[in-house]
C-alpha cells in the first residue's frame, strides 16, 4: 500500500499542492484527477522524492519521507513521467537493459526483454532502433515498459495517454490493469481528463488548486452526483 498524509509543495510563493492525505492499494489502479494546473504532477513527484514537500509518504507502513529518489526507486517505487524521458541515442534494447540494470532485479535480463516483446510486439519489430527514431505511441511503449521491467512494487503513471492515438492508449491501459491484477502491484496515475482515467481505475481523488475536491470508487464518481461533483471541481 502506498500512503501520503498531510502532503505540501511549493515552488517559492506558489502552493501547488496543500495537505493532501490519500492511499493507493495494492492490486487497484487509483487516478488522481484534475484539471491542468491542479498538482496532480507535483504530487506524484513528491511521492518519487524527486522535489521538497513535507507530510509523510508510506510504503506498506514504512515511511519513506526522508529518502531521496534514487533509494524509493531501489525500494521497488517505479515511475513514468510526463515528457518522454528516454536515452534517445540509445537502441530500445539498450534502454531496456539500462532501466533493467538499475536496482533490485527479480528475474533476468531476457526473461524480461522477452516479456515486454511478448506485450508490444512493436518494440520487438523497432529493438535495434534508436529510441529518439520511434513514433510518439512507441517510445510512450518504451517508458512504461522500461519503468516496469523490474516489476515495481507500487507504479507512479504522470499522463501517460498525453498526447496519444486512442489505440495506443488502450495497449498501455490494458497492460496496466493487467500488471496490478496479475502481479498485485500498487497504481496510482494522474490523468487531466476524467473520463479516461475512469475507464481503468478503481478509485479516484480529484484535486482542484491542490487540495482534494472529490473522492469516491469508479461507480460513485460515474454516478450523475459523482459526475456533477467531478465537473465542479474542474471549474
Amino acid at each position: 500500500m502506498l500512503e501520503v498524509e498531510t502532503l505540501a509543495v511549493s515552488y517559492g510563493a506558489v502552493r501547488a499542492v496543500r495537505g493532501v492525505s490519500l492511499r493507493a492499494e495494492p492490486g487497484r489502479i487509483t487516478a488522481i484527477l484534475g484539471a491542468n494546473g491542479s498538482g496532480k504532477s507535483s504530487l506524484i513527484r513528491a511521492v518519487m522524492g524527486l522535489v521538497a514537500a513535507s507530510g509523510t509518504v508510506r510504503l506498506d507502513g514504512v515511511d519513506v519521507s526522508a529518502l531521496g529518489a534514487e533509494r524509493r526507486a531501489h525500494l521497488g517505487l517505479g515511475c513514468v513521467l510526463e515528457g518522454r524521458r528516454l536515452f534517445r541515442g540509445l537502441t530500445v534494447e539498450e534502454n531496456l537493459e539500462v532501466a533493467w540494470r538499475f536496482g533490485r532485479r527479480h528475474a533476468g535480463f531476457a526473461a524480461m526483454r522477452a516479456a515486454v516483446f511478448d506485450r508490444f510486439p512493436a518494440l520487438a519489430e523497432k529493438r535495434s532502433v534508436a529510441a529518439g527514431l520511434l513514433s510518439g505511441g512507441q517510445q510512450q511503449m518504451l517508458i512504461v515498459s522500461s519503468a516496469t521491467i523490474r516489476s515495481p512494487r507500487w507504479l507512479m503513471l504522470d499522463e501517460p495517454s498525453l498526447g496519444l492515438a486512442p489505440v495506443i492508449v488502450q495497449q498501455l491501459f490494458d497492460f496496466v490493469v493487467d500488471l496490478a491484477r496479475s502481479r498485485e502491484t500498487t497504481v496510482l496515475l494522474t490523468e487531466q481528463m476524467a473520463s479516461m482515467a475512469l475507464r481503468i481505475a478503481d478509485y479516484g481523488w480529484v484535486l482542484r488548486q491542490g487540495t482534494l475536491a472529490v473522492a469516491g470508487d469508479r461507480a460513485l464518481l460515474a454516478s450523475p452526483e459523482g459526475s456533477r461533483r467531478l465537473a465542479e471541481a474542474y471549474l
